[in-house]
């Protein structure tokens, strides 16, 4: 009778996620960015497939496949997608001669006193 299975290489594939969670928590608590903070969920999300995994137990069931790693890198990809997002547009923006690639969102802060909004 085996009570469990035990998959070295499953854990293995778990620390570099480990390491990827780590650092984008530590950015992540400086920037407070959106970014960053899908960036380490998916990293987390990751993380634990590939421990959960060592021992043959899958979070989406173990006839999911590899939809549990697909989903935990198209969090890590779109939250690089946001957080590089402006720097990009900026560089596109030099490129093709543009003054902004995307308009810049109007202040929160009030006016001056006695200044008219346009």
């Amino acid at each position: 009778m085996v009570l469990a299975t035990f998959y070295a290489t499953a854990l293995l594939l778990a620390l570099p996620w480990a390491a990827l969670a780590v650092l984008a928590f530590w950015v992540w608590r400086r920037a407070k960015s959106g970014g960053h903070l899908v960036m380490l969920v998916g990293a987390g999300w990751l993380t634990l497939d590939a421990v959960l995994r060592t021992l043959d137990v899958y979070l989406l069931g173990a006839e999911s496949g590899y939809w549990g790693q697909f989903i935990g890198a198209t969090l890590i990809a779109s939250g690089f997608g946001v957080t590089v997002q402006p720097l990009v547009a900026a560089d596109l923006a030099k490129i093709l001669g543009r003054r902004g690639a995307l308009p810049t969102p109007p202040t929160s802060a009030p006016p001056p006193h006695g200044a008219v909004r346009p």
